[in-house]
């Protein structure tokens, strides 16, 4: 995945790749053609899962766009190191 400005690009320990985009972490959910579908992580016990979306779309000249398609997170961002 090439560089995408405010979104630093994660391996897991899974070998999986990740996002963290302002703060919160995004795993990938789909693929489709040149766009690639992006969920929130954050998962809690006993509460709803958070419904932040976004996707990033390939452009011919190898840059992305990314379009914010439900920007609203239920939580604040996890203090975390990466």
């Amino acid at each position: 995945m090439d560089f995408i400005p405010n979104i630093r690009v994660i391996r897991s320990q899974r070998k999986t790749i990740k996002l963290m985009f302002k703060k919160y972490a995004y795993s990938k959910t789909n693929e489709h053609d040149t766009t690639t579908y992006w969920h929130c992580r954050s998962r809690r016990n006993g509460r709803p899962a958070c419904k932040a979306r976004f996707s990033t779309k390939k452009l011919k000249n190898g840059s992305y766009k990314v379009y914010l398609t439900q920007p609203e997170h239920n939580h604040p961002p996890k203090k975390r190191r990466l």
